[in-house]
This record gives C-alpha cells, structure tokens and sequence, in this order.
C-alpha cells in the first residue's frame, strides 16, 4: 500500500472511528434507548446480538455499566427476567414439540434450559450455593476464661485448698 493511501484509509477510519464514539455517546445519555435495550434484553437475553443490533462494541457497552452501577443493576434484573422467559419457552414447548424430529426437539429444549441456568442462576442454576458459618473454638473458649477471671469468685464454686483436705 502506497505511503498516501495509507495515510487517507488511516485517516478515514479515525473519522469513521469519531463517528461511531459520537453516536455511541448519544446513546448511552440516552433514557429512551436504555428503556429498548431492557425491554430487549428481558425479552430473549443475547446480549451481543443485541448490541450487534445497535451497532455498539462490547467493550464500550461495559464501560458504560461498570460507570453506573444503578445501570448494571437494571441490566442483570432484564437477563434475569430473559432467564425466566427461556424456561417458560421451554415448559411451554414441552407440550408441544412436533414429533417428527425428536432430536431438534430435544436440542431446542436443551439450549432454552442452558439459557436459563445462565440469566437466572438463583432459579434454574444446577449449582446450589452453601452458606457455611466458622467460629473459632479456641477464641471462642479463651473470650469464656477473661470473663470468668473477670468475675474473680465464684458463689456457686467453693474452692478447697488441698493441703486442707489432706489433714482430714
């Protein structure tokens, strides 16, 4: 490639790069397009065909949600809610699955489930979560032995010198 047509495509695709950041910050300002982009997400999940759709690079759809937090949590809830439309299709299909293929049946019910477990982990997920509680015993025994040397008599314990019990 020739030093000038190197410099012009160079120069295009800055512009043509300008252009793409310009539009993608109109977007993200803007509420309307975060109102259709949920209501999308929510309905059928895929996030990056969605932005495919929308022509935004993925890198710059996440640094838009991890600048907002309030925004990352409005993204999870709609995949969470496209996690429990994909088992509704899939219960729904269940009834009636055309017979004639059994395998493209049983690979469109699969893939409906493995959506599921991927938006909505907390419901569909096969993984279950343990909450495992740990205490030191030792600690635990030591915090009891101040308090009793904090007290320093014991009305119920009668303390017997053993030099004394030998006389007896």
């Amino acid at each position: 490639m020739p030093r000038d047509e190197k410099k012009r495509y160079e120069t295009w695709k800055n512009k043509r790069k300008k252009e793409g950041q310009n539009r993608w910050e109109k977007l993200r300002e803007d509420p309307d397009f975060w109102e259709q982009f949920l209501a999308q997400i929510s309905e059928k999940g895929r996030l990056r065909a969605h932005l495919t759709l929308w022509e935004i690079p993925f890198s710059a759809y996440y640094r838009w949600i991890n600048a907002n937090p309030e925004r990352k949590a409005d993204v999870a809830a709609a995949l969470e809610a496209a996690g429990h439309s994909y088992a509704e299709a899939a219960a729904d299909d269940i009834d009636g699955f055309d017979m004639t293929d059994p395998r493209f049946a049983r690979l469109r019910l699969e893939q409906q489930r493995w959506f599921a477990t991927k938006y909505a982990p907390e419901t569909y997920g096969d993984r279950a979560k343990l909450e495992v509680e740990h205490s030191n015993k030792q600690q635990d025994h030591l915090a009891a032995l101040k308090e009793l040397a904090q007290l320093k008599t014991l009305p119920h314990l009668k303390v017997i010198n053993p030099k004394e019990s030998d006389e007896d």
